[in-house]
């Protein structure tokens, strides 16, 4: 019995056939990289934050000489305040987490529930073995930095009585000049902070701890801090070219940051460290006076340094200080951020 010869595609055809073939595998090959590369990891960590704008609104209100209010003049300030302060965040933000491969896009305050006026970031970050709480503080911490200098015989809530558990205290001290010099200031422990923070009302009033205690040796007491009434700013972010860590000793469990200056933030600094020989400088943090050194000479090399105190070992204070560190370098944020939610 003879097999029937089998039919032969003609070769332009088959060519044709396998081409198709190939171009759909390619289709699908690529459309599997696309779900694999856009989907996020299954060990990635995505957080909400949000920006209250309402403070923003009622600052930008700008009110005519009749007492009425421009309001097209105010929405166009609005608008453009928004617009401006939603890329300096987007910035700020994407710096802080480049390190934790984090993408940082901007979100609707709807969908979030939040007021109309909020700003929303979605940041998504592959967290390693940093926690949620680490994250969060990262992302909304100020960073404001501020050198002002103390203002000397300056009593802080003078006449109010003062919650028990804080103390006057008054440590007088000659100037350089002969003069007599009163630093007053209230004594309290860390847990009274909050407390402290509602009650006065002066701006020139900031915190900060007052040195080395029972708490800093590790045995659990608290610590001690402190007022200091200070100036208005003299130098700020803005004059901060770099931040380092630098490891100090090693004998010791101080590692510290180094702050360079810009060339305007070089002359600025040696200018107020040369006319104001003998004062107080206070270097506030994030509304926290970090340190107050006494300005023995002009300092004209273009840096200062922010110690991070003895509490803690040498690796928690290492870690805090790279964490500071990047902060500095990745910039301060223009208005306080909040964590919205956290999901993984």
């Amino acid at each position: 019995m003879t097999t029937p010869a089998r039919a032969k595609l003609p070769l332009p055809l088959l060519l044709l056939v396998v081409f198709g073939a190939v171009s759909m595998l390619g289709v699908v090959a690529v459309a599997a990289w696309a779900l694999v590369t856009q989907r996020p990891s299954p060990t990635s960590m995505t957080l909400v934050v949000a920006a209250d704008a309402s403070e923003a609104v009622s600052r930008l209100a700008l009110h005519k000489a009749d007492g009425g209010t421009d309001e097209a003049l105010r929405a166009g300030l609005f608008d453009k305040w928004r617009r401006d302060t939603r890329d300096a965040v987007l910035t700020t933000l994407r710096a802080r987490v480049a390190d934790l491969d984090g993408s940082v896009v901007v979100g609707t305050p709807e969908r979030y529930g939040q007021p109309a006026d909020a700003l929303i970031f979605v940041v998504t970050v592959e967290p390693d073995d940093n926690s949620a709480d680490t994250i969060a503080r990262r992302l909304t911490r100020s960073a404001r930095l501020e050198f002002a200098l103390v203002v000397e015989n300056a009593p802080t809530l003078e006449g109010v009585p003062l919650p028990a558990g804080v103390e006057r205290a008054r440590n007088p001290f000659q100037a350089r000049d002969g003069t007599e010099v009163i630093d007053e200031h209230l004594v309290f422990s860390s847990a009274m902070l909050g407390e402290l923070r509602k009650l006065v009302v002066d701006p020139r009033v900031r915190f900060g701890p007052a040195g080395p205690t029972a708490a800093n040796r590790g045995d659990g007491a608290a610590n001690t801090w402190r007022s200091y009434v200070v100036g208005a700013p003299v130098l700020g972010n803005a004059d901060i070219a770099r931040a380092s860590v630098a490891l100090g000793d090693p004998a010791v469990a101080q590692p510290y940051v180094v702050l360079e200056f810009t060339a305007a933030g070089k002359e600025r600094f040696a200018q107020v460290t040369t006319e104001h020989v003998g004062r107080r400088l206070a270097i506030v943090l994030e509304d926290e006076v970090t340190m107050a050194p006494v300005i023995n000479e002009p300092i004209t090399g273009g840096s200062a340094q922010i110690t991070l105190g003895s509490a803690g070992s040498r690796a928690d204070l290492l870690r805090d200080a790279v964490e500071l560190e990047r902060t500095l370098n990745a910039g301060a944020l223009p208005l306080p951020l909040s964590v919205v939610s956290v999901s993984r």
